[in-house]
């Protein structure tokens, strides 16, 4: 896994890194992505063997997806995964469930992702600082109707306001779980426009941040400062 984890960031084209299971790489590849990136459960995580990862194409990343309730949770889970984390220099994603446990991961250098939360200005000031991607995914809006989806169309468009106004890493991704609600490129653009994103931005999403995103795990500081030296 050290090996494809490490392969350059200086990929052309867009990225999809919500892929949530990795039977969709190809299908995701043949879509028009140049790079995609695969969250997997804990125990998915856990269980996956690096040889499987280090075989797998240059195009992918494979990283871990945290769900839980509470902040302690996730520091706990971080801390039992960190030597495997660091080793493999995978993605690090935490699922927006709650306010505190947003702001516990925006917090944490050792987060690369963090998917769906309720952004406020703290939290998007947070994520600008500490460099830590904020994911919309288009599933979400798929799987919604009604009172609910304008819901959720709402607080995306309030994420990309803050977006605009703080400059934090945004993303756009599938977040599929199945072939069904994979999509293009193209279909990212027509979804950023519901957004209100323009094609200038939806492209950036699509392209500059997830190198960004790859970029920072790829040093592989998984909650680690790194502390410039004393050149006086």
């Amino acid at each position: 896994m050290t090996e494809m984890q490490s392969s350059s960031t200086k990929f052309n084209g867009f990225a999809d890194l919500c892929l949530m299971s990795s039977d969709l790489i190809d299908d995701a590849i043949e879509m028009g992505f140049a790079r995609v990136g695969v969250l997997l459960k804990v125990d998915e995580f856990e269980s996956m063997e690096f040889e499987s990862m280090r075989s797998a194409s240059a195009n992918v990343n494979f990283g871990i997806l945290i769900e839980t309730d509470t902040v302690s949770e996730m520091h706990k889970i971080l801390r039992m995964l960190r030597p495997t984390i660091m080793r493999s220099k995978g993605l690090v994603a935490v699922k927006g469930t709650n306010p505190k446990v947003s702001r516990a991961a925006l917090e944490s250098r050792g987060v690369d992702i963090l998917i769906e939360p309720k952004m406020n200005h703290v939290l998007a000031r947070t994520a600008k600082k500490n460099s830590v991607a904020v994911a919309l995914t288009s599933t979400t809006l798929l799987r919604t109707k009604g009172l609910h989806r304008a819901e959720v169309i709402s607080d995306y468009r309030m994420c990309i306001k803050l977006w605009r106004k703080f400059g934090f890493p945004l993303l756009l991704g599938s977040g599929a779980t199945n072939v069904y609600e994979l999509r293009t490129p193209q279909e990212f653009e027509s979804i950023g426009s519901l957004l209100s994103l323009d094609r200038h931005e939806v492209r950036e999403i699509l392209s500059e941040t997830p190198k960004k995103v790859i970029q920072k795990a790829s040093i592989g500081i998984s909650g680690v400062e790194l502390v410039p030296k004393n050149r006086g």
